[in-house]
């Protein structure tokens, strides 16, 4: 804020410090983050168990906001603000310095001084002369090397200023973010999928923010793909997987994609990765059934089904259907009609199940 939080003298600002009374930073400068305004009135609570109770606790939040504004900070820019707060009183210390080393300069000793040192010791004040010299020199270099240093190394940069674009920049950010929400709210996932890889390519450290929507985006479009190009759909895919190992309908999708492309152990892979993902899931279930019957392990095959028959979905017609299939290919035949009667009962228009009971007459 470039704003003092206290004026007075000593005794009025301590007064002022016991009773919390100080203007709120939010209130002296509006274009601040509001994590800011947040770190700064915990950390200024009156009451001590509402403020941080470690310093480490504090950088955390401190650390999280700069991670998540990208804002970076380096010691120049703390240096150069640190300095430009106490400029004021920096410049009276170094007049009050210069003037006492000035006066000590145009002090000469008296005659009578110098006699009496002369007449004690001869070579006393020959001594006492470049011993002077280099206090002098010595008082100069402390004065001027760091003014020196100071204005060739101090980074002319308002950190102040470099946060608040910071904080700019963070907007421009969010509103890329949310036109690719919008987007992929109105289906059109090839735009959100285009939008969020170019707010990645100018922000970077965007990814954990919007790795969900990203990956929910290229699973959409990938599963769009899957009708008429099954390569770019099992890569968009992958990608989606790389970005949210934790999507299980990209696991799902994916063991759909090698189930048709006739790999199915690899489908089995993914939808043993989408069941512990989304247990309650019939549908992984359903094609896991279908998979463990492709590579004739029906037992395994009967397991999946009788799992999706307890969730009741509302293709568990279906699902009383190939268990009923299976049933009839390993030879139980009155297990078969069962399960075709209930594909029935579960849906009477279930035709593939009709025709199956009509030719068993």
């Amino acid at each position: 804020t470039l704003t003092r939080m206290y004026d007075g003298d000593t005794f009025q600002v301590l007064a002022k410090a016991r009773n919390a009374s100080f203007v709120p930073a939010e209130s002296l400068n509006q274009d601040l983050p509001a994590q800011i305004y947040r770190i700064l009135n915990k950390a200024l609570q009156k009451e001590p168990d509402k403020r941080y109770q470690s310093a480490e606790s504090m950088l955390k939040d401190i650390d999280s906001f700069m991670v998540d504004s990208g804002t970076r900070l380096s010691q120049k820019d703390l240096s150069s603000f640190i300095r430009s707060l106490f400029d004021d009183e920096c410049d009276d210390c170094k007049t009050r310095t210069l003037l006492n080393v000035e006066r000590y300069l145009i002090s000469e000793p008296s005659e009578s001084t110098v006699l009496t040192l002369h007449e004690e010791n001869p070579d006393k004040r020959q001594t006492w002369m470049p011993w002077r010299l280099f206090l002098i020199f010595c008082v100069a270099a402390v004065l001027v090397v760091p003014v020196m240093v100071f204005w060739r190394g101090v980074d002319r940069r308002d950190p102040v200023k470099a946060l608040t674009q910071n904080h700019r920049k963070v907007d421009q950010d969010y509103d890329s973010i949310q036109k690719g929400v919008q987007l992929f709210q109105n289906r059109q996932y090839a735009e959100a999928v285009a939008v969020f890889e170019l707010s990645l390519k100018k922000s970077p450290y965007l990814l954990n923010k919007i790795s969900k929507n990203y990956s929910e985006a290229l699973t959409a479009l990938g599963e769009t793909l899957m009708v008429n190009d099954l390569t770019a759909s099992k890569k968009t895919l992958e990608k989606s997987r790389n970005v949210d190992p934790d999507n299980s309908r990209t696991c799902f999708l994916l063991g759909k994609v090698h189930t048709v492309l006739k790999d199915n152990e690899k489908a089995l892979d993914y939808y043993h990765k989408a069941a512990q993902l989304d247990p309650d899931n019939p549908d992984i279930y359903f094609n896991m059934g279908y998979s463990y019957a492709a590579t004739d392990n029906f037992e395994k095959a009967k397991e999946m089904y009788r799992i999706v028959i307890d969730r009741s979905p509302t293709f568990v017609d279906q699902a009383y259907f190939n268990l009923g299939l299976i049933e009839y290919k390993t030879g139980r035949k009155q297990d078969a009609i069962y399960h075709m009667k209930k594909a029935v009962e579960a849906n009477p228009l279930n035709s593939n199940a009709v025709r199956f009971l009509e030719s068993k007459k």
